[in-house]
């Protein structure tokens, strides 16, 4: 969150999720859900003081890594030339943790939810975010795919974050149709990680 626009709107997002935490809290029961199993039953159940505080503390973790971290980064400077993508995925971060306190606020009132729908469009969304933004990223010590490789080459860098982007931008589709079956979305998830851990590898080739 370089701008102070993306500022604001990720401290405005934040703000919104602690007025409906609070506002939660005074009329939910003393426990309730924190986790759903791959079959989207609920399977485990917490606090409600920790479960309604739980995404507002990551936020602001999030709001101050987003806005400090590339101010002692050793190559700093280059964060001004994908600056707009930058603030593009801090604030669309922000946006996926208010949906995952949204999930939690209408589980601990007992409304149905499919999970499985649910992570499988987050991860769509993000992915195709990824796809359109790691292309643009310059090198750096705290964004993007950093191997001894992309760091000490910029054409490497470009190379792998060109790769990374067009293998997200596909796994935006697949990620989709994990909407039909939770097992299919946790296969398509291991498949991702997979995939994603093998750029380090085509770092070095």
């Amino acid at each position: 969150m370089r701008t102070k626009r993306a500022l604001a709107i990720g401290i405005a997002i934040f703000l919104l999720t602690i007025a409906i935490d609070v506002l939660a809290f005074v009329q939910a029961p003393e426990y309730v859900p924190i986790h759903w199993n791959i079959e989207g039953k609920i399977d485990a159940r917490a606090s409600k003081a920790f479960v309604f505080a739980l995404i507002p503390f990551l936020m602001l973790i999030f709001i101050i890594m987003f806005r400090y971290l590339p101010q002692i980064d050793p190559l700093k400077e280059n964060y001004a030339k994908f600056e707009k993508e930058y603030d593009v995925f801090a604030v669309s971060m922000m946006v996926f943790l208010f949906m995952i306190n949204s999930i939690l606020v209408a589980g601990a009132f007992g409304f149905e939810i499919s999970i499985t729908t649910f992570i499988a469009l987050m991860l769509a969304m993000l992915s195709f975010i990824l796809g359109h933004i790691l292309p643009k990223v310059k090198q750096n010590w705290f964004f993007g795919i950093k191997t001894p490789w992309t760091l000490s080459s910029e054409a490497v860098w470009n190379k792998v974050h060109e790769k990374a982007g067009k293998l997200n931008i596909a796994f935006s589709a697949f990620f989709v149709l994990g909407i039909l079956s939770p097992y299919l979305l946790f296969t398509l998830i291991i498949l991702y990680v997979i995939v994603m851990c093998s750029l380090i590898a085509y770092s070095y080739i």
